[in-house]
């Protein structure tokens, strides 16, 4: 019988149908939109800034040079960010800040809290963040409540103090800000300056998703989703995925449709779930567009098509999400949906492999010992089935046993140097 017709029915059996998993992350992973990360330093006034032409600017710093405080802060912003067609100046931006904070405006104060914290234009420095974070907070700019909070918690600038920290998170969260409600969040399920508890983590969550915050929306999504701090509910958990993924949080949309495909907490429907898998992938979610390759390849709620799926999976695989690369080297190796090529299967199985892709490492496994695409070559054959045995994959274990038979004292030796020495994300040798 013909190697590579046994080979590939041996191989086709690890397509991996990605779309099964659900994001699981933490707040803490997700970056906010760009509205709210403006929101935890400028209001809307100071926004407009952006856009700025040389007249408005004009305006500010003859105001500024009048004793405007705002006027000062808005310069202070153009000259440390280069606004408005304005070479940055750090050494000017600074000295305007520091003159409207030295006149009692709150924003200029937190912002020279941020710098400082951060070292952006200015030394760093936690006492002096700290210090002017203090002078913020105390006139009820929210975010600089929470990041002192933060350093008291975790002693930055100032002594640290679990009761300190608790009182000016407190303070924060009663300003009902929907963002600082998230990171709050986060704090408590981390345990970081208050006490770890799941469930004031899901509160806090929650409270944000409530106004509104589709970030919020989703983390309470994924509480529900696995009764962590609140009692486990499908249904809910379906709830709040939807209210976010409609407005175009990509996580949202594609757990949403891996609860449509799965059928948790509605009846399941593949048409829904390709539909909504398909919004996160042309976000650029490569764990969207490798469950959508998946579903062209199989034809579940979208017409079957081989070439879509190498397409989705190809988006994937160039953001380097393993399974996708899997898959592709699966592809490859079968010559479906893209011409047969050997070389391009050990390409992307390896890929996978060095990440610690069970069914690549097995396969990759295969093409040693076999030759195809690349010399042959037993000792890595065996290394790479053993790490395959190692991550679980059943089928792996009776390979290492038998290609061991064929492996010399030494070349055993070299073999398990090498499996010694792997880490994820480690090169696998040729």
């Amino acid at each position: 019988m013909n190697l590579r017709f046994v080979l590939r029915c041996l191989i086709v059996v690890s397509i991996i149908i990605s779309s099964v998993f659900l994001y699981m992350y933490s707040a803490t992973e997700i970056p906010a939109p760009a509205q709210n990360q403006d929101k935890l330093q400028l209001s809307s006034e100071q926004r407009t800034i952006r856009d700025a032409d040389r007249t408005v600017i004009e305006k500010y710093e003859k105001e500024a040079e009048q004793g405007d405080a705002k006027a000062q802060f808005n310069l202070g912003l153009v000259y440390c960010n280069g606004m408005g067609g304005v070479p940055q100046n750090n050494d000017r931006g600074v000295s305007w800040l520091m003159k409207a904070a030295e006149q009692g405006f709150s924003l200029a104060q937190s912002e020279l809290g941020f710098r400082y914290s951060e070292g952006l234009c200015v030394p760093q420095s936690d006492e002096n963040a700290a210090m002017w974070h203090r002078k913020a907070a105390e006139q009820g700019v929210v975010t600089s409540q929470f990041e002192l909070g933060k350093m008291y918690g975790k002693g930055l600038g100032v002594p640290q103090s679990d009761e300190n920290a608790l009182m000016w998170f407190k303070k924060a969260a009663a300003q009902e800000d929907y963002v600082i409600q998230v990171q709050l969040g986060d704090l408590y399920s981390a345990g970081e300056g208050v006490p770890q508890s799941d469930r004031e983590s899901a509160m806090w969550y929650e409270k944000s998703a409530e106004q509104g915050y589709d970030v919020a929306q989703f983390m309470i999504g994924n509480r529900y989703r696995t009764g962590r701090g609140v009692p486990q509910s499908d249904e809910k958990a379906l709830m709040w995925f939807k209210k976010a993924a409609e407005q175009g949080n990509l996580m949202a949309q594609f757990n949403l449709g891996t609860m449509y495909s799965k059928g948790l907490g509605v009846p399941q429907n593949n048409t829904e779930a390709a539909i909504w898998i398909e919004k996160a992938a042309e976000q650029g979610l490569a764990e969207a567009q490798s469950g959508l390759g998946t579903l062209y390849l199989t034809g579940r709620g979208v017409p079957q098509s081989d070439e879509k799926a190498v397409a989705w999976y190809m988006k994937a695989a160039e953001q380097g999400y393993a399974v996708a690369q899997s898959n592709l080297g699966t592809l490859y190796l079968k010559g479906q949906g893209v011409p047969q090529d050997d070389k391009k299967a050990v390409a992307w199985f390896k890929k996978a492999a060095e990440q610690g892709v069970a069914p690549a490492q097995f396969n990759l496994g295969l093409m040693y010992e076999s030759g195809l695409g690349l010399p042959r070559n037993l000792v890595t054959a065996y290394a790479c089935y053993f790490l395959a045995a190692q991550a679980g994959y059943a089928d792996a274990t009776t390979a290492y046993q038998e290609t061991e038979k064929s492996l010399t004292r030494t070349q055993l030796r070299q073999a398990q140097r090498l499996i010694a020495a792997w880490k994820p994300g480690a090169s696998i040798p040729d």
